[in-house]
């Protein structure tokens, strides 16, 4: 990376730096192996939680056939992180290097992960589902020519809205009828937020396929068996006040209308796709 910024610096570039690591088999460089030793990982109420009345069968089915210990989860966590370190340090240097060549107030910097994976949360250590663990990504850009204050939002945003950030920033036109947003619109007041978002996946080994709508504050999960027999499981949580999604409200009737509403959007929003 180094070398391509010091050949393109007199003129605009686009560079992507997508390294492995934080994928398995989670290996460290040999400077980490050790590091991290006394960190205990965070784990909210969600971790392998005893009470799972109203979640869907698959994950009832994990509880049953679960077979590594609390530790060992814990340790495979450590070793994600250690993994990560070289990799902070490899973004410093990027950073390091924009530096040297006066580039840094005139280069937009965006860092992104392409997804969460849970950490034992619902019984489950994949990517797969629609929880808050997997669904929330770090997001950061920086652009002092344009952002000299550092500043933040909680607007619902998609790694779909990164491409017409360039963009907008570049000066590059796109095409009439996207939904997705200019991050630097938005923060600016320019570009209304989003009011929600959809989730869709096809699920995973033992993880049901799902389809989800997530507004601020509510969160409602359709699910359904890989071959698209019986009926959907839903799930329905208040993020305001169960921000660790563990009490389905989906089946109380006081909040009927609203998943009732949530259901109707997410259905004409993703329509059922029936298996041929």
């Amino acid at each position: 990376m180094y070398h391509f910024i010091r050949k393109n610096r007199n003129r605009p570039f686009l560079a992507v730096f997508a390294p492995y690591a934080g994928h398995g088999p989670y290996t460290p460089a040999t400077r980490h192996e050790t590091a991290l030793s006394l960190m205990d990982p965070p784990r909210g109420p969600n971790f392998r939680a005893d009470q799972l009345s109203g979640k869907p069968p698959w994950v009832r089915f994990l509880k049953a056939i679960a077979a590594q210990t609390d530790s060992q989860i814990i340790e495979v966590h450590r070793q994600q992180l250690r993994s990560l370190l070289a990799l902070d340090e490899a973004v410093g240097k990027i950073d390091q290097t924009l530096a040297r060549f006066g580039l840094s107030d005139n280069t937009v910097v965006i860092f992104v992960s392409d997804q969460g994976i849970l950490q034992g949360e619902h019984w489950s250590t994949d990517k797969f589902a629609a929880y808050e663990e997997v669904i929330q990504i770090p997001l950061a850009m920086r652009y002092p020519r344009r952002f000299p204050t550092p500043q933040s939002s909680d607007a619902l945003v998609l790694t779909a809205d990164i491409a017409p950030t360039i963009a907008s920033l570049t000066g590059v036109a796109l095409p009439e009828g996207r939904q997705s947003l200019a991050l630097d619109a938005l923060l600016e007041g320019h570009a209304a937020p989003r009011e929600q978002i959809l989730i869709e996946s096809s699920g995973g080994v033992i993880t049901w396929p799902n389809r989800a709508i997530r507004t601020d504050r509510w969160k409602l999960i359709a699910s359904r068996t890989r071959h698209n027999q019986g009926p959907f499981f839903h799930e329905l949580y208040d993020l305001q006040t169960d921000p660790y999604e563990l009490t389905n409200l989906f089946q109380d009737p006081a909040y009927q209308d609203i998943g009732s509403s949530l259901q109707a959007t997410l259905n004409q929003a993703l329509p059922v796709r029936v298996a041929e």
